[in-house]
């Protein structure tokens, strides 16, 4: 999908997330006060993605031109949104929050308990969620003739020599990048739950910098052409 295919994509679902927020709102306030109607999950949700949604449409509004990415002496350096981030961070923490008081039997908040099922999920991907925002590096990428430089690797340098192979993945909408290095690289992954494990191929997601998927796989193509012989 071109940059402007991503644009389009990301109005569209600007305008579904705020009419469904609204209509669910406005449906739970005949029964439940304002505080309960805005923390029921259909509308909780959607409230919570109208931000995430504006935060990833300004990256790709102001993203990195594709010449640049694709021209191979151009220093390259793209980093997550600081305040989409922040944003997946309270997400998550209204999410534990909400399910411990649900689980803890709380008249605390108005409305229905919910079943059990869903508050413990509240609570396991609201704890999971909040960790990870809180332990884990902000994304960067920087590509330069050296190599690239990945937070989410520990060391973070990779060496263009270290890349065997550039493919890019696609499942239904989704796409990323898919480096596999060397096997003589000793490199970790970053990430909390997951510093332990030796790194093979490293996955990035373009789309969290504005990039086009395919776009940064041919950029990156490009530089180890050019760089390596």
């Amino acid at each position: 999908m071109t940059r402007s295919g991503h644009i389009f994509f990301n109005l569209v679902g600007l305008l579904v997330w705020l009419w469904l927020g609204y209509e669910n709102v406005a449906l739970h306030t005949k029964s439940e006060t304002i505080g309960g109607a805005l923390l029921s999950p259909a509308a909780f949700g959607p409230i919570v993605l109208v931000p995430l949604t504006l935060g990833q449409l300004s990256k790709w509004i102001f993203a990195e031109r594709e010449e640049n990415v694709l021209n191979p002496h151009f220093m390259l350096s793209v980093s997550q949104s600081l305040f989409a981030r922040g944003v997946m961070a309270v997400m998550c923490l209204a999410l534990l929050i909400v399910g411990g008081i649900r689980l803890s039997g709380s008249d605390l908040l108005p409305g229905e308990p919910g079943s059990f099922s869903l508050n413990l999920l509240f609570v396991g991907l609201g704890a999971f969620g909040t960790l990870s925002a809180l332990t884990s590096p902000l994304i960067r990428l920087r590509l330069s003739p050296d190599g690239l430089e990945f937070s989410m690797l520990r060391p973070s340098r990779v060496s263009w020599h270290d890349v065997t192979e550039v493919r890019l993945r696609s499942v239904l909408w989704s796409s990323w990048v898919v480096l596999t290095l060397k096997q003589t690289t000793e490199h970790r992954s970053a990430a909390l739950v997951a510093r332990w494990r030796k790194v093979a191929k490293v996955r990035i997601d373009p789309v969290i910098f504005g990039i086009d998927p395919e776009v940064l796989s041919r950029g990156i193509e490009a530089r180890r052409s050019v760089f390596t012989f």
